[in-house]
């Protein structure tokens, strides 16, 4: 059986927006002077510095929020527990107080959502290893694995200090309770 091939129109159908942007670009990024600011321009505006710059950006912004949430807990929301002076709003309900019953339960609900931000960046961790080891239009490494893998664990150990294990087995998790 002989193969059909595909006409230079037929591939480009099939190609999507993103794919005939980039290739666009390389044209462009070929055509230009090898110090140009426009090819510094196309060289950073490449897929790869794109998601890796917005990946990082996240898992920043998520341990942080998992930190403020921790913060939070342990110098306001438990003191006022602990000393039977709450003072924290309920926030469906402005002006009215929490009891302490709320309080406990808010308290919970704050640890879940650190939790769940917690296990969360794995996926933006994931998300980042997609572009280790691809080069761009100068032939360069936006991310080494070697880089991307001190990265993961700096984050990881950031996040230990914060009291998560974002690759604890849901076996090993079992296994504490």
């Amino acid at each position: 059986m002989k193969k059909s091939k595909l006409s230079d129109r037929e591939v480009l159908n099939l190609m999507d927006s993103q794919d005939k942007e980039s290739i666009q670009l390389r044209h462009e990024y070929l055509k230009l002077p090898e110090d140009s600011i426009s090819r510094k321009v196309i060289v950073r505006s490449d897929n790869l510095y794109r998601i890796r710059d917005s990946r990082l950006i996240e898992i920043k912004e998520m341990v942080w929020s998992i930190k403020n949430i921790k913060v939070k807990i342990g110098t306001r929301l438990k003191p006022q527990l602990m000393s039977g002076i709450i003072t924290e709003i309920l926030p469906d309900q402005p002006g009215l107080r929490m009891n302490k019953d709320e309080m406990e339960l808010y308290i919970e609900h704050q640890q879940k959502v650190a939790w769940s931000i917690a296990k969360d960046i794995v996926t933006r961790l994931k998300e980042l290893r997609s572009v280790v080891d691809h080069k761009d239009y100068d032939g360069v490494y936006p991310l080494p694995l070697k880089k991307y893998e001190e990265y993961v664990e700096r984050v990881d150990n950031k996040i230990q200090e914060l009291g998560y294990n974002i690759f604890e087995t849901i076996h090993e998790k079992l296994l504490n309770l």
